[in-house]
């Protein structure tokens, strides 16, 4: 691929009179920052494009162009890949986001959705309604990852994205990190895997919870309950800081007890910090899966758990014979 081919702008602003210079390029991989405005005729001017990476800075006025947004994602008939980033710079509304959202369906051939939401105080549940509402309507995704730090969001937002997920049929991929959650209960999220267990073709689960102190034994409960119900999954990674105050060793005995019976995995891998687990729990989960026949530790970690003074840290790396 010849730079005239690729064009990849990272930490560039192109819009406006950038854009219309480039309009002879065979564009396949485009990244746009600014305003609502900016991003519409960004992409407008370039429908080409098959990989787009965009982030919003403000909603332009009060009066977002609805027609124009809607105009410029139906025109990305070749889009199959899209990373949406909101950080600590974005003047972004959640009524600029809920709008972008809405049009990201309108591209037809859409199969790859990242959403990244870091530091912003402006997203709040309304944001995860936006999702919820996109996922209710768009079933195409075969790949999703979201990322949220330190947002405002509540037990509402969050059953909202559960709920949602159900419907993703297409799904095969599924990464989800949360970072700074003081607010969100064990319960709600735990709905967020209750909520995944009814996709049949989902087959790589990446999950990171840092600094989320409700995350616990509800959580864990559910994710061992999706793999059970989902024995497709062959790539498994979790990892968990000392943060997450609600896990126990019930917790830990439970993924366990599922585990003893799961013998898909190609890739599983635990990073968990916990004050309060003991190093019993943790064993249990390796004598789970080490007399499995198709299973071998490999590497470096060789399927150990050692505890510190403060953290017991249970690392495991598997792969099939």
């Amino acid at each position: 691929m010849t730079n005239r081919e690729r064009l990849t702008a990272n930490g560039t602003k192109l819009i406006a009179d950038p854009i219309q210079n480039i309009q002879g390029f065979k564009l396949l991989s485009l990244k746009l920052q600014g305003s609502i405005a900016s991003i519409v005729r960004g992409i407008s001017s370039i429908p080409c494009v098959t990989e787009l990476h965009i982030e919003p800075l403000s909603d332009d006025t009060e009066n977002i162009d609805h027609e124009g947004l809607l105009s410029a994602f139906q025109r990305l008939k070749s889009l199959w890949s899209l990373i949406i980033s909101i950080n600590f710079n974005s003047r972004l509304t959640e009524d600029g986001f809920t709008c972008l959202i809405d049009k990201v369906k309108e591209s037809p051939a859409l199969s790859s959705l990242e959403v990244q939401i870091f530091h912003c105080k402006n997203m709040k549940d309304n944001s995860f309604k936006a999702l919820a509402q996109l996922f209710t309507s768009y079933k195409l995704l075969i790949k999703l990852d979201i990322m949220f730090l330190a947002i405002n969001f509540t037990d509402n937002g969050m059953l909202s994205l559960a709920h949602s997920l159900g419907f993703l049929t297409q799904l095969t991929n599924f990464s989800f990190s949360v970072s700074e959650s003081k607010v969100v209960s064990d319960e709600a999220m735990a709905q967020v895997f209750n909520g995944l267990s009814k996709l049949e073709r989902l087959v790589h689960l990446e999950l990171n919870f840092w600094e989320c102190p409700k995350v616990g034994d509800a959580t864990i409960s559910s994710i061992e309950n999706l793999l059970r119900s989902c024995p497709s999954i062959t790539f498994f990674d979790l990892t968990q800081d000392d943060q997450c105050k609600g896990l126990t060793d019930d917790g830990l005995n439970a993924l366990a007890s599922g585990l003893s019976t799961y013998t898909n995995f190609t890739h599983f891998r635990i990073n968990l910090l916990a004050d309060q687990t003991s190093e019993a729990a943790a064993l249990n989960i390796i004598d789970a899966l080490v007399l499995q026949e198709k299973l071998r530790p490999v590497s470096y970690t060789h399927l150990r758990a050692h505890e510190t003074g403060r953290n017991l840290v249970c690392r495991l790396l598997l792969e099939k014979k």
